[in-house]
């Protein structure tokens, strides 16, 4: 949840934490469900606190809902600062934000799962990832990086494209996401008015890397095959994450492959004794694109831990 300044003494310490909780439990249940025909009675026992405190902090629960979307959202726009600090290109900003929240929807499904039932109602709104996302276009635009429109049409367009790639993310499980947000990145950059080549150049450049799983798959969750579940284990080194998210990419790749460049590839990863030179060689044989050929020299890293599927 986004933070904020400590309150100053016990009693406000202990209110916050009583509106904090309400809130959590709150965005549970949008997560799960999107119901929010809960009784107050039971949204207080989810979230530990006296039936009477409810009413010390919301007049109704549809006021509780909707400050548990608005802190979702905000928490949301917060992870995209902290993630792509240091990023000035709006193009970007605009494709590692696509790519970064289908990421999102493994490793914070409650919060993309609050995102894909009740965003659309907040894409103008002045919170959350809204406000930032209209900045950038709005920086865009006056550099000229983007075709000039009107920005709230642009803003339209972004958001009603990030919300369904979310939920494409969790209707289609089975698809590599990370290649999907690439897609649908490159599309977006490209109705932006950014030239094509550069648009795809820009979308394929390597994902923001994301922090370490802090809550379970408890939402939609999906079986992971043996060698994905092995490597979900290997903690929250980036690179080792990425590869992960490729692999499905990557096996298709091979698949096409010729068969001297297949070969030769396979052994720069067959039985842990992986070749970075080898596998470069039969990367650019295969003519793999950037960030693919990015994924194989990491999983063909002999201390990755990570084989491409059989």
């Amino acid at each position: 949840m986004p933070t904020s300044a400590p309150p100053s003494n016990r009693f406000e310490r202990r209110r916050a934490e009583t509106r904090r909780a309400l809130i959590r439990a709150a965005r549970q249940i949008l997560a799960e469900t999107g119901d929010t025909s809960a009784s107050i009675q039971a949204i207080a026992e989810r979230a530990d606190v006296g039936f009477g405190s409810f009413y010390n902090h919301f007049e109704t629960k549809t006021e509780l809902f909707e400050a548990a979307v608005v802190d979702a959202l905000e928490e949301f726009g917060q992870s995209f600062d902290e993630r792509l600090a240091g990023i000035d290109d709006p193009a970007e900003l605009v494709a590692a934000g696509f790519r970064l929240s289908a990421r999102m929807a493994d490793s914070h499904p409650e919060l993309m799962q609050i995102l894909r039932r009740r965003g659309l109602g907040h894409i103008h709104s002045d919170n959350g990832l809204s406000r930032r996302a209209l900045r950038d276009v709005e920086v865009g635009m006056t550099s000229g990086r983007f075709t000039a429109v009107d920005p709230a049409v642009a803003l339209a367009a972004l958001g009603g494209a990030l919300l369904s790639m979310v939920e494409l993310r969790f209707a289609r499980p089975e698809l590599d996401g990370d290649e999907a947000a690439a897609n649908l990145a490159e599309m977006v950059l490209r109705m932006l008015g950014v030239p094509p080549d550069e648009a795809h150049e820009v979308a394929l450049r390597p994902s923001p890397a994301l922090p370490e799983r802090t809550t379970p798959l408890s939402c939609e969750r999906r079986a992971l095959p043996e060698g994905d579940r092995a490597a979900s284990e290997v903690g929250a080194d980036p690179s080792r994450l990425w590869a992960m998210d490729r692999r499905h990419t990557l096996s298709r790749r091979l698949s096409s492959g010729t068969g001297p460049s297949r070969a030769l590839f396979s052994s720069a990863v067959s039985e842990g004794s992986g070749s970075s030179r080898t596998a470069r060689t039969a990367a650019k044989a295969m003519r793999l694109p950037g960030a693919v050929e990015s994924a194989a020299l990491t999983v063909a890293s002999p201390t990755s831990g990570i084989r491409p599927p059989r």
